[in-house]
C-alpha cells in the first residue's frame, strides 16, 4: 500500500516528460512547410485505404456493414446502392484531398516558398488596379 504514490510519481515523471518530447518535436515539425501536407497526405492515405477496403469487400460479397446493421443487395438494393454510391464519393474527395498534397508538397520540393499557391490565382496589387483604372 505503500507503493502507491511512488508509482502514480513515476506515471507523472513519465507522461510529463513523454508529453515534453512530444510537444518538443511537433513544435519543431510544424517549422517545415510541409509538415501540413505530409500529415494531411498521410492521414488521408490510411482513411483511404480503410474505405477502399470497406468499398472493395462490400462490391465482392455484396453485404455492406453499417454502424448498426448490415446492408445486403439482395434484400435492399436501393439502400446498398446509395451506400456504395457514398462511400465511393468519399473515396473521390479523399482522392482530391491527397492529390493537393501532394501539388503541395511538390511545389515545397521543388523550390517553391511553401505557400499555398496551388489555390490562389494571379494577385494582382490594389494599386495597380486603380492605376489602371484611372488611365
Amino acid at each position: 500500500m505503500s507503493d502507491i504514490p511512488g508509482r502514480i510519481l513515476r506515471t507523472a515523471l513519465l507522461c510529463g516528460a513523454l508529453g515534453l518530447a512530444l510537444y518538443g518535436a511537433l513544435t519543431y515539425a510544424v517549422t517545415w512547410p510541409g509538415f501540413a501536407p505530409t500529415l494531411a497526405l498521410l492521414l488521408t492515405a490510411s482513411l483511404g485505404a480503410i474505405t477502399a477496403k470497406l468499398v472493395s469487400d462490400g462490391w465482392r460479397t455484396g453485404v455492406f456493414p453499417s454502424k448498426f446493421s448490415v446492408t445486403v443487395r439482395a434484400e435492399r438494393p436501393v439502400a446498398y446502392w446509395i451506400t456504395m454510391v457514398w462511400y465511393c464519393a468519399c473515396l473521390v474527395g479523399l482522392l482530391a484531398v491527397a492529390l493537393l498534397a501532394l501539388l503541395m508538397l511538390a511545389e515545397i520540393w521543388f523550390g517553391g516558398t511553401g505557400e499555398n499557391v496551388v489555390l490562389r490565382g494571379p494577385v494582382r496589387p490594389i494599386a495597380g488596379i486603380a492605376v489602371a483604372a484611372a488611365a
